[in-house]
């Protein structure tokens, strides 16, 4: 599993990057190291959840197999933590790139930047990651979380290939989004 080799390497990680031989690379070590901390997170996020996808093709649908047996909003609540943890990693790529701009080229229209670097830095990422964060949490919050017409549309697909009762007495919790059904003449709505 891949939580036997995240360990040792993770540790050796955090190891390198406090080190006092690592301290040439300056700040940018306590980014490697967030890197790292958000993949620790992610990873027991995964064994948390064990999550999994299918896509069809009407649609497709999110859920953790850990949570199947519990009522909607444990579903719901733990794939939309899941998606937040994931597009964690993205965030910190882009916060990466920016931050190796800053640095490369220092642009003299961001030398206020360079000024009070920690709480400028800090603040930059707190409300950039809050914003991201924020828009894809709404987006999920709105677009994916179980409706009647998604559960009906995934209900025999899950109990075909996964044999999962999208319609048990606890109602399983999963993101899903529906692009299209048929109507009673058989066309795409």
């Amino acid at each position: 599993s891949r939580i036997n080799y995240l360990i040792p390497f993770q540790s050796a990680m955090y190891g390198s990057v406090v080190s006092e031989d690592f301290y040439h690379v300056g700040p940018y070590r306590y980014l490697l190291l967030t890197f790292a901390v958000v993949d620790v997170v992610i990873s027991f996020a995964h064994l948390a959840l064990i999550p999994a996808i299918h896509m069809t093709e009407f649609g497709y649908i999110y859920w953790g197999y850990r949570f199947i047996n519990d009522n909607t909003a444990a579903g719901v609540w733990a794939g939309l933590t899941w998606v937040l943890l994931f597009y964690q990693t993205f965030i910190l790529l882009v916060f990466h790139y920016v931050y190796l701009y800053v640095m490369l080229c220092s642009p003299h229209w961001l030398a206020w930047f360079r000024r009070r670097p920690w709480r400028n830095w800090l603040a930059v990422a707190f409300v950039a990651d809050v914003i991201l964060v924020s828009g894809i949490f709404l987006a999920c919050l709105f677009g994916f979380v179980p409706t009647d017409v998604s559960r009906k549309a995934f209900a025999p697909v899950m109990r075909n290939v996964y044999n999962i009762d999208l319609f048990a007495p606890n109602a399983p919790g999963y993101l899903g989004i529906v692009y299209w059904t048929l109507n009673e003449r058989e066309q795409k709505e």
